[in-house]
């Protein structure tokens, strides 16, 4: 089975959801990075903060690989 990676889109959380990379919520009403597809054959659908999501396309071009909790949580949530 191949993957599909569909192309990142920018919602505003309906509700609290938690961010995929840092593990951290992503507050209602707050703009966000999501990302859906399928990988191994399973479909997904990753949510993230902005900055969680540049950390993670650094020079990537699009192709990362991450687990959940590898970032650290954006300083404007650890500073609250």
């Amino acid at each position: 089975m191949g993957d599909l990676h569909r192309q990142p889109t920018t919602p505003i959380a309906r509700k609290n959801y938690l961010c995929s990379a840092c593990e951290c919520i992503i507050e209602k009403g707050e703009e966000h990075k999501q990302q859906e597809g399928y990988f191994d054959g399973r479909a997904y659908r990753n949510r993230f903060h902005f900055e969680c999501w540049h950390e993670l396309m650094g020079d990537a071009n699009g192709n990362f690989e991450f687990y959940p909790g590898d970032i650290e949580p954006p300083k404007r949530l650890i500073e609250v």
